[in-house]
Parts: structure tokens; C-alpha cells; sequence
């Protein structure tokens, strides 16, 4: 059994998060696993989970225009105790190098996977690891070899078609992503006024559920915006409804009671939460590009619009409501194609590799 430590510098509980957390766990079972993360909902969750934990200890190193910068070896001096290293955030990388088995997933081009950050790193890096052919596109490391694509997962037992939630009088849409501009909350909100305000017989409920960075303070500007926008429109659109909820950590019941998920990232790399929503046999309408375009691989499971595009996700949500050709079945076996047992058999293949 080998030691595997999972390091972050992330606080927040979002998508990656949430999939590292579920990864940990399904690889605990064959060796014994470590998250490493500051205080915080993801350390919270962790240890809740039965992983072991550790805290993060301040701000041990960083990158300055494709520059590593190490404040001293105190993380390294912890990743020693490991046999397997698996960075899970970009700006614990420069505190790791040194350690002999060291791997890093790569959630997005915003970690500029190319250049000098890539050269660098790749000296360092026995193994990277995108989580989509889109964030793959984006690398450029000197040794290909070295790049490898592992897709997300969910666990079996989310799965499960929901049950009937008894009857409505209105729509409802679902968001669930930290609040940030990305994330493209605006774009709901704009597209659902759309949709609401040309169907004024219909009732619609939008839940944007989810929170702010409590250390970002571009974040918690957006998060206020997104507030005062939502009083606007629930005065000038009596038929809908927007509800903002907060963190959800029961992330299967929330996604049971919707009729629709909406997906509005301006990007996203991959997407956990639209492969949850298909387990759960719940529609999507999803951006055009990334890993929602990748899973959303047919209309049977849902509909993909132009990323940015307020009037297209009203249209698309119009149309979602109207179709018959979603099919729950077809969504569930489709989410099965991203679970979290294949992800784990693929890293646990890259570490007996290591090991070796």
C-alpha cells in the first residue's frame, strides 16, 4: 500500500473539489490517501468523508509570469513523507518540486499549461493530467508523453433516475457553480427574463444556488451585482421566481427537484455537475464548448447553446421545454460513461507506473 497525498490551495468546495474528494475516497480503499488543503469547506468535507487530512500551512510558493517561486521547503518537507505527490492546484506546483513522484491535474487554460510555465514544470513533473481534450488542447509541455487525459466521474450509486416530485404550477431551472463571473449567473438571470417575459402565462422559478470566494474580492462584487439584479427582475418579471440558496451540500436533492439544469459558464474545462445532473436522469443546457460539449453528445440528454449568449440560452431553454426527445434512460447510461471507478482505475494504472 503506498502513501498518496492529494495537495490544494483551495478553500472553496466547487466542482474539481468535490471530484478530487470523491477520487481520494474511491482510492483510499487500495492505498492509504491524504488531503492536503488549507482550512476550509474542502478540508471540512475531507475529513467528514473519513480521509485523512492535513493543513495547508500559509502561502508556501507561487508562479510570477511563468516563474516558480518558493517561499522556503516546508511543503516539500511534508510531501517527503509520501510516495505519490498529486498536485491538485496550480500554485502549490513550485513548493512540490523535488519530490520524486510528482503529478499535477491541469483544470483549466487560466493555469497557462504552455511557455515557460510548462518548460518548467515538465522538468519537475513525472506525469500531467488534463480533465478534458478541450484543457489537453491547451498544453503545450515539452514531452507530450507526459500529458495524459482523465475525465471526471461520478459514483455508481448517483446513477439513480429520480423519483417523480409531484405536480407544480411552475418551471424550475437550477444553477449550481461558485458565483463568479465564468460562471455566467448573469447570463441565467438575463436569459430567464427573456424566457419569462415572452411566456407571461407560465410561472418559472431560477435557483441559483451555490457561493462566493469569501477571499476574492472581484467575486463577492459579482456575487453583490448578481443580488441587486435579481431584486430588479423580481419586480419587472412577476412570473419569475430566482431564489438564491447559498452553498448546497447535497448536491443529488437539489438536482432531483429541477426540471432543468442550466449550465451558463462562459467556459467551463469540463463540468462534474452536468454529469451529475445526468445521473440523476435531470436535462441539460449546456455551453457550446469544453467539457460540456463533449459530455452533452446528443439532444436525447440536452441542448447546448453559444457561449455568452443570453438570447441563445433563452432559446435554448424554450426549446428544452417544448422537446420530447429527452430521454432519463439515455441521460443515466450516458452519465455511466464518467464514472468514478474508471477515473480511478486510469490513476491507479499512472501510479503503479510511477511505482514501478
Amino acid at each position: 500500500m503506498a502513501e498518496l497525498a492529494f495537495v490544494t490551495d483551495q478553500r472553496i468546495f466547487g466542482g474539481g473539489e468535490s471530484n478530487l474528494l470523491r477520487l481520494a475516497m474511491s482510492l483510499s480503499s487500495m492505498h492509504s490517501t491524504t488531503v492536503i488543503a488549507p482550512d476550509g469547506r474542502l478540508l471540512e468535507e475531507a475529513a467528514r468523508a473519513g480521509l485523512r487530512t492535513s493543513r495547508l500551512p500559509g502561502s508556501l510558493s507561487r508562479w510570477v509570469k511563468g516563474v516558480p517561486i518558493s517561499f522556503n521547503d516546508r511543503l516539500l518537507r511534508i510531501a517527503d513523507q509520501f510516495d505519490i505527490v498529486h498536485a491538485y492546484s496550480l500554485h502549490v506546483l513550485p513548493g512540490l518540486f523535488g519530490h520524486p513522484r510528482l503529478l499535477w491535474t491541469v483544470h483549466g487554460p487560466w493555469e497557462k499549461p504552455w511557455g515557460l510555465r510548462a518548460s518548467t514544470a515538465a522538468r519537475h513533473l513525472q506525469r500531467v493530467i488534463a480533465v478534458s481534450r478541450d484543457v489537453a488542447d491547451h498544453c503545450a509541455f515539452p514531452e507530450p508523453m507526459k500529458l495524459t487525459i482523465h475525465l471526471g466521474g461520478v459514483t455508481r450509486d448517483a446513477c439513480v433516475q429520480r423519483q417523480p416530485t409531484g405536480v407544480r404550477d411552475h418551471l424550475r431551472v437550477g444553477v449550481l457553480a461558485r458565483l463568479q463571473p465564468i460562471k455566467g449567473q448573469d447570463l441565467a438571470i438575463a436569459g430567464m427574463v427573456r424566457l419569462a417575459s415572452s411566456s407571461p402565462q407560465q410561472r418559472f422559478q431560477l435557483v441559483l444556488a451555490g457561493d462566493a470566494d469569501p477571499t476574492s474580492k472581484a467575486d463577492l462584487a459579482y456575487a453583490a451585482g448578481l443580488r441587486d439584479v435579481v431584486v430588479r427582475a423580481r419586480i419587472e418579471v412577476p412570473n419569475l421566481e430566482i431564489l438564491m440558496p447559498g452553498f448546497i451540500s447535497d448536491t443529488a436533492t437539489f438536482l432531483n427537484q429541477l426540471d432543468l439544469l442550466l449550465v451558463p459558464s462562459r467556459y467551463e474545462s469540463f463540468s462534474m455537475v452536468t454529469v451529475e445532473a445526468l445521473a440523476c436522469g435531470v436535462p441539460v443546457v449546456v455551453p457550446d464548448c469544453g467539457g460540456p460539449a463533449e459530455i452533452v453528445d446528443s439532444m436525447a440528454v440536452g441542448l447546448r447553446f453559444r457561449p455568452g449568449d443570453a438570447a441563445d440560452i433563452s432559446a435554448k431553454l424554450s426549446d428544452a421545454f417544448a422537446s420530447e426527445r429527452f430521454d432519463p434512460a439515455v441521460m443515466v447510461e450516458r452519465a455511466k460513461d464518467f464514472s468514478i471507478e474508471r477515473q480511478r482505475d486510469r490513476h491507479l494504472a499512472l501510479y503503479s507506473e510511477l511505482l514501478a
